[in-house]
């Protein structure tokens, strides 16, 4: 790669087998594609070692002293030719750990980061709830308030609610003023003329 003009790539090197299956795709790489590299980049050493019955790599040296060392087995023309353009536009610095987190010894001057950092300034604050942070542009609604029924039965227990709810399901079937009674009976309340219970 050219930083400020200069190409940080210094010597590249392609160590082959004549014979062996794995350097096919090296061999191939020699007849088509390495005649181009030189006349494309001269200022970049090209050289050839050939190593019988070794797998083929290339070896790279970079201008600030690190070489780089890539396995070329069984690979074919398209992908040495896509290892070669990579090791040529690299710069050659060493990878670092991406693990690593980068920790800082003075506090940032825009101060620490905010739900409210980048909130348009025309919403005001206010229309923001504490607990879900979520923007209310309209007012929020009152809750409807409904009348207690003297139908309505509260219940303090799960068991109660099951036993009232098996009683309601065996009284289903029955309809009509017998059906009526028999409920008034069975939930101790008794029937007015207005058809409600008191």
């Amino acid at each position: 790669m050219a930083r400020r003009g200069v190409w940080h790539l210094d010597k590249m090197c392609l160590f082959y087998c004549e014979y062996s299956g794995s350097s096919r795709g090296a061999r191939e790489f020699l007849t088509h594609s390495f005649t181009q590299l030189k006349e494309s980049s001269p200022w970049l050493t090209l050289d050839t070692q050939i190593r019988r019955g070794n797998h083929p790599f290339f070896l790279v040296r970079y201008r600030n002293g690190n070489t780089r060392l890539v396995d070329l087995k069984n690979k074919n023309l398209k992908e040495i030719d896509e290892h070669m353009y990579f090791l040529r536009n690299s710069v050659g610095r060493r990878t670092s750990n991406p693990t690593v987190r980068h920790t800082s010894k003075r506090p940032s001057i825009q101060g620490m980061w905010t739900p409210m950092t980048f909130v348009p300034e025309d919403i005001p604050i206010a229309a923001f709830d504490k607990l879900s942070m979520d923007v209310r542009l309209d007012p929020p609604e009152e809750p409807e308030v409904i009348a207690p029924s003297y139908k309505t039965h509260r219940t303090n227990s799960n068991s109660e609610r099951k036993k009232r709810s098996r009683k309601e399901k065996a009284l289903a079937p029955l309809s009509g003023e017998a059906g009526e009674s028999l409920v008034s009976r069975w939930t101790g309340t008794t029937s007015n003329s207005a058809g409600g219970s008191l």
